[in-house]
């Protein structure tokens, strides 16, 4: 048994949330989720809530909003236009829900109150867990004097869908605690056979426009198409996709770059390029001869 359990109803939970991303433009009905997960429609609504720290409504109605917003941050694509496409039945409806989640219109988002609206998130994060966000901004702080030459580094790469096996947390449950998660998830996967893998860490959202009670991560190993590995069953672990696409590849080794670098020095200083809010933050990291070599991929598009 492991030291830090991750059981039946995370893996039923976090497995439905990976299919729900693939489905986010779709009509989706609570019962419809509930008899996915296993649940009635009473007890998968508290379940959710307990590992999710929402309701599955609104999960979905925040995953949707967060990834309009991202798109009419950066894209010049028409605004009713990724209504539509992320999963709102009118233009009105999604003008009115936008409004309401963030305080201001999608056309005043695309100007610029995204900013304010980050502003008010980390006050709304310090006064919900003062504690965790003091240890973030600590860390961020620590990283300053380190900051590399992003530009410099910064790669596109063309890279194909892969599969990958992992467990997902809420970051509420703190940093040490999240740590002592990972450090089990790694023994697991080395009694497994996976220990040899390419380690994988992944957020779907901007941190910065998310509540610190509502952010989720995950974190498991990339496995090979051609493996073995892929007909396998590991019921520990979640199965799932990334998305293959265009990505800005960030390569280091033994240091810790953080992506606000690759917004601030790379994707804000240049107009080939915007940032895809369909896909989500990837770190990719392995140790190598005592050394930590990996990459930070942001998901990108060229701009229209």
């Amino acid at each position: 048994m492991s030291n830090f359990e991750y059981g039946v109803p995370e893996r039923r939970i976090h497995s439905l949330i990976n299919r729900l991303e693939m489905r986010l433009a779709e009509p989706i009905r609570l019962d419809e989720l509930a008899r996915q997960a296993c649940y009635s429609v009473h007890h998968f609504d508290r379940v959710f809530g307990d590992h999710v720290g929402q309701t599955p409504m609104d999960y979905l109605r925040r995953r949707r909003l967060q990834r309009a917003c991202m798109r009419v941050r950066y894209e010049k694509t028409a605004i009713t236009q990724i209504a539509h496409a992320t999963g709102f039945s009118s233009d009105s409806a999604f003008a009115k829900t936008f409004k309401q989640y963030f305080g201001y219109s999608a056309r005043d988002w695309r100007q610029g109150a995204w900013r304010s609206y980050m502003d008010s998130t980390a006050v709304v994060s310090n006064q919900v867990n003062a504690e965790l966000m003091q240890q973030a901004d600590a860390w961020y702080a620590s990283r300053e004097p380190f900051r590399i030459d992003v530009a410099q580094r910064i790669q596109v790469r063309e890279l194909a869908t892969s599969q990958y096996l992992y467990r997902s947390w809420r970051l509420m449950l703190g940093w040490a605690q999240i740590g002592a998660a990972v450090d089990q998830t790694i023994a697991d996967g080395e009694k497994l056979g996976l220990g040899g893998l390419q380690c994988v860490w992944l957020e779907r959202e901007d941190g910065g426009l998310i509540r610190v009670d509502h952010r989720l991560c995950e974190f498991g190993f990339i496995i090979d198409p051609r493996s073995e590995l892929v007909s396998r069953d590991f019921p520990d672990f979640i199965r799932g996709q990334i998305a293959g696409g265009l990505y800005a590849c960030l390569p280091y080794v033994n240091e810790m770059p953080l992506s606000r670098w690759m917004h601030e020095d790379w994707l804000e200083q240049q107009s080939v390029y915007v940032f895809d809010g369909r896909r989500p933050y990837i770190e990719l990291s392995k140790c190598i001869d005592g050394q930590i070599i990996g990459q930070l991929l942001m998901p990108i598009q060229r701009a229209c």
